[in-house]
Formats: C-alpha cells, structure tokens, sequence
C-alpha cells in the first residue's frame, strides 16, 4: 500500500470501524482492488504483512485472542470461532424441504400451500441462497441481468416486483439479521 494519503485514510477508517465496533470487512483479500489493493501479492499467496499489521486492530477477537468470523456457523482460521460461538447462539438450520401447513395440523382437512419450483432468494437455481445470489439480484435491480437469472426467485418478497425492497430483505437473510425468507 503506498503512503501519503491512502495510510491516513485507511489508519481514520479502522481506528473509527475499532472504536464502534463496526464489521471488518471493508478491506479486498485480492490483489487487483484498485483503491487499496488486497491483502496478498499478485501471486495470491504472499501476504501483505505491512497492511496486515495496519488492518489487526481492527479484527474482533476475544479475550484470549481468538478471532472471531462474520460467520454465524464458519470459524475464522485456525485460533477462530464463528459468531455464533462468540455470541452461543444457536447456529441456524436450513429451512425444511416440505412445504407447510396454513391450517392447525389437527383440523379434519389440513390445506397445504403449493411448493413453488424455486427457492426464494436462489436467483441462479444452484439450490443455495448466498452472496452470489444477493450479486445476482443487484445487477437485476440496476437493469443488467445475468443469463441465468429467475425472476421469479428475485422476487424475495412476493410483491410481483423486483426491487431494492427484494435486495435488502436478501441482505439481511444472508447477515443472519432475519432467519427465514418470507416465501420459503
């Protein structure tokens, strides 16, 4: 990383992002990012160790100094553990395949709503909801759809609309701030 301004701004950066305890992924792990650079070389295996020791403080980390991953389920290295480890939060589950009662299961006739052919929220139909999908989606809403894009599944909320409405209900799926999508 060259000096001058981009070590004032990124050392500015992390201190506020330390101090608020904001998330620590601001930063590229690639090499070609254009406005800092990664956190390897151009060979993808060298590591940066100059902004590493810029970007550590920066990193959660317990007490003990085991570092702490944005994955709920996900240990971050080898001396890491998930945040739902950190938090003991119950680490969430797939939903179920089947579909579900909209009637008490003791009623004489129980009606069960029809299992659409997609996933909400599987914008690429590769049977996962992840950051690929949220992608996905974004470049749907800006009007530049991937090939393989179902529009039916980018509706998230069923509102007949795909929309920045869809993108943050997505989002906040995939950062465990929701636990379930509203269609699936």
């Amino acid at each position: 990383m060259d000096g001058g301004k981009n070590q004032k701004w990124m050392t500015l950066l992390r201190d506020y992002m330390v101090e608020n305890r904001i998330h620590h992924t601001f930063w590229c792990i690639n090499p070609n990012s254009g406005d800092t650079g990664g956190l390897v070389g151009n060979d993808w295996s060298t590591w940066d160790e100059e902004k590493y020791g810029l970007l550590k403080p920066a990193l959660w980390q317990t007490k003990d100094g085991k570092f702490i991953g944005l994955d709920h389920k996900i240990p971050l290295g080898s001396n890491g553990i998930s945040l739902g480890e950190y938090y003991g939060t119950p680490q969430v589950s797939d939903p179920p395949a089947t579909p579900t009662p909209t009637k008490p299961i003791n009623s004489p006739t129980p009606e069960v709503s029809p299992t659409p052919a997609f996933i909400y929220g599987d914008i690429n139909d590769d049977g996962k909801i992840n950051s690929s999908d949220l992608t996905a989606l974004r470049r749907i809403i800006v009007k530049s759809p991937p090939e393989n894009a179902n529009m039916d599944a980018a509706d998230v909320n069923a509102d007949g609309k795909v929309n920045s409405t869809d993108y943050s209900i997505l989002k906040r799926y995939l950062l465990r701030s929701i636990t379930e999508l509203p269609y699936n």
